[in-house]
C-alpha cells in the first residue's frame, strides 16, 4: 500500500517538474536540478517496485550478517525466515493481482489529486481568477516540491515555500496567496491531528477500562 501511495505521488510529481521547467520562470540551473531530482526520484521508487516484485525486500536487511549480528544466531534466524515469508508473499502478490496493484495506485493518485479541488476552493474564495489546467499545474508543482523536501521535518518552511514558487512560477499568481494557503493547510494538518490524538487517547481509555474489568 505504501508502495502503491509513492507511485501515485511520483507521477503526480513528475507532472509538477515538467510544469515547473516548462514554465521558464526559473533560471536554467535551477530547471536542471529539477529535472534531476525528479528523474532520480522516479527511478528509486521504480526500483522499489522492481525489487519487491522480485522478491528481494526484507530479505535484504533480514538475511544477513548483520541481522545475525544485532539478534543473535537463533533469533536472526527466525527473522531471516520472515523476512523470506514476507518477500514470497509480496512476490506472490504481485504476480497474481496486477490489476489490484494498479487500482490501488490509482485510487491513491485520485485520493491525492483531491487536493487540486481544495487549491481551487481556495482560489476561487478569494475571488482569483484562473483555469483548471493552471489550478492542476500548481498542484502539481507543489507536489514535486514537497517531494523534494521530505528529508525536512513536518516540511517546516519547505511546504510554505513550495506553495509560494508553485503560485509564482507555474500559475503566475501572487506569491503571498500560496503563502495564505499554506498556512490553511498547516491548520487542517493541526485539526486533522487533534482529532487522531482525541480518537487515541479514546482508545486507550477504552483498552484500561477493559484490563482493569478483565483484571476484577
Amino acid at each position: 500500500d505504501r508502495l502503491a501511495h509513492a507511485l501515485a505521488d511520483t507521477a503526480i510529481g513528475v507532472a509538477g517538474c515538467f510544469a515547473l521547467v516548462l514554465s521558464g520562470a526559473l533560471d536554467a540551473r535551477v530547471q536542471a536540478a529539477i529535472a534531476a531530482g525528479g528523474a532520480l526520484l522516479s527511478a528509486g521508487v521504480l526500483g522499489f517496485l522492481f525489487v519487491q516484485r522480485r522478491g528481494r525486500v526484507a530479505s535484504v536487511l533480514g538475511a544477513g550478517r548483520l541481522a545475525r549480528r544485532a539478534f543473535g544466531a537463533a533469533r536472526g534466524e527466525r527473522v531471516a525466515a520472515a523476512a523470506q515469508d514476507v518477500d514470497a508473499r509480496l512476490a506472490a502478490f504481485h504476480a497474481e493481482r496486477p490489476r489490484d496493484f494498479a487500482a490501488a495506485v490509482a485510487l491513491h493518485a485520485l485520493g491525492t489529486s483531491i487536493g487540486a479541488l481544495q487549491l481551487g476552493l481556495f482560489l476561487a474564495w478569494l475571488d482569483v481568477p484562473v483555469s483548471a489546467g493552471t489550478v492542476l499545474a500548481v498542484f502539481a508543482a507543489a507536489t514535486a516540491l514537497d517531494l523534494f523536501a521530505f528529508f525536512v521535518p513536518a516540511r517546516l518552511g519547505a511546504m510554505e515555500g513550495a506553495r509560494m514558487v508553485a503560485f509564482g512560477a507555474v500559475g503566475g499568481l501572487d506569491p503571498a496567496r500560496g503563502l495564505l494557503f499554506s498556512l490553511v493547510l498547516r491548520v487542517e494538518q493541526l485539526a486533522c491531528a487533534a482529532l487522531g490524538l482525541a480518537l487515541y487517547a479514546r482508545a486507550l481509555a477504552d483498552l484500561r477500562r477493559r484490563a482493569g474489568g478483565a483484571i476484577a
